[in-house]
């Protein structure tokens, strides 16, 4: 499996360690494409935190950008793309997508029953 988040690095690389053209026009390109990559490998870092367990909140932080502008960046991630509603991958989106990647249901395990049980009051006065 390619590793999209490398694949857009090296592409960078490549083009800032090219020789810079002499040319405004052509130097704004160049800068320009390597922007696109580095921009893709920004979103391919933030699908990684998200299914690591990062909250959207704290990687739109860690990333200098608004919240409300993480769950399209999401959507647009190789990985994360079939979970996108509407463009965005919602919280709820990225639960399943945790529980995809985890190999269990996300919601559909019944919940754990407590060691303690609920024991109703004894009235003490008649």
């Amino acid at each position: 499996m390619e590793d999209r988040f490398q694949i857009h690095v090296d592409a960078a690389r490549r083009l800032l360690d090219a020789p810079l053209p002499e040319s405004a026009v052509e130097l704004t390109e160049q800068l320009t494409q390597a922007r696109e990559h580095l921009t893709a490998a920004l979103d391919e870092s933030m699908v990684r935190a998200a299914l690591g367990g990062t909250s959207l909140r704290a990687i739109a932080a860690s990333a200098q950008v608004a919240p409300n502008s993480v769950p399209p960046r999401l959507a647009r991630s190789a990985v994360l793309g079939s979970y996108a509603k509407g463009g965005k991958v919602s919280a709820e989106d990225l639960a399943v997508a945790r529980a995809d990647r985890a190999g269990r249901p996300p919601h559909d395990e019944p919940p754990a029953q407590s060691a303690f049980t609920f024991t109703p009051r004894r009235r003490t006065t008649p």
